[in-house]
């Protein structure tokens, strides 16, 4: 359990500082909706399903017997879905600051590249021999 709050914690604060960091430098697209803009005039439906997914990893944190590096993905995915969801009930949108280079007028944050990168380990911890 240490290691997932420590995993959550730190996701968190990566995506603010790197936030602050580069916000000076490049455009910054609001989303009160969900990833690609889904539930645009939903904000409060965006806000709950981000909770829930949030809520839904830590019990499987908590709960669930699971491999180390199964672990440390949830983790990951919890800590970008919590950076959403705080972001989602202070500010009542995200804030989207990397460009997607291969589709226009698409960006996303470090907190969508965090649940991105923890399901990626969770696909590959599944090839791991216990």
């Amino acid at each position: 359990m240490l290691i997932t709050a420590i995993i959550i914690t730190i996701c968190v604060l990566i995506e603010y500082t790197a936030l602050l960091i580069f916000s000076e430098f490049t455009k910054l697209t609001y989303n009160t909706g969900a990833a690609f803009g889904i539930f645009r005039d939903m904000p409060a439906l965006a806000f709950i399903l981000s909770a829930a997914a949030f809520l839904a990893l830590l019990a499987v944190c908590i709960f669930a017997k699971l491999k180390l590096w199964t672990r440390i993905g949830i983790s990951i995915m919890a800590g970008g879905a919590l950076s959403n969801m705080l972001e989602r009930m202070f500010l009542g949108h995200v804030v989207d600051w990397i460009p997607f280079i291969f589709v226009k007028d698409l960006t996303f944050n470090l907190a969508d590249v965090e649940i991105a990168v923890g399901a990626f380990i969770i696909l590959w911890s599944f090839t791991l021999k216990d």
